[in-house]
């Protein structure tokens, strides 16, 4: 019986998933020589389409704001790495630099990098926070961006 339940939590996993397009991101990745599991983040990603779809008298029950808070915090810790409608400004050898909301930033490892040009749209993907990137702007001057990793995906 617990093996019949283990496969439905999977199955409604994958609907979820597949309902909001996330159906084939890979949970670990090998990001700068460590093995990184962001199951969290693809939690993250089915709380927000639970809450998406909550009845107002759902999201005021004590169930409704337990999911809130759980989405509270986890929006807070994993937020940054859930990326959608990326809009891609430039291909750079270091990676691509992506238009998110009122921000430039660096993307490294994105798949299928080599077949991305200039203006692409970027649908939903994941990146963990590295840092930041400096570069020469066309314009001859300075800037400092923030980087993150797609990282290579482990099986």
């Amino acid at each position: 019986m617990k093996n019949l339940h283990i496969l439905l939590l999977m199955a409604l996993a994958t609907t979820v998933l597949a309902s909001t397009g996330w159906e084939n991101i890979p949970i670990k990745r090998k990001i700068a020589n460590r093995v990184y599991d962001l199951s969290p983040v693809l939690d993250l990603i089915r709380l927000r389409e639970t809450i998406g779809t909550m009845k107002p008298s759902e999201r005021n029950s004590s169930w409704g704001r337990m999911k809130m808070d759980q989405y509270k915090e986890a929006e807070k810790k994993y937020g940054d790495y859930i990326f959608t409608g990326a809009k891609v400004i430039q291909v750079q050898a270091q990676g691509l630099l992506v238009q998110r909301g009122e921000s430039t930033v660096l993307i490294k490892n994105y798949p299928r990098q080599a077949s991305i040009a200039d203006n692409d749209l970027l649908e939903n993907f994941l990146a963990m926070p590295v840092g930041m990137f400096k570069y020469t702007s066309v314009l001859g001057a300075p800037t400092t961006v923030r980087a993150y990793d797609c990282g290579i995906a482990v099986l």
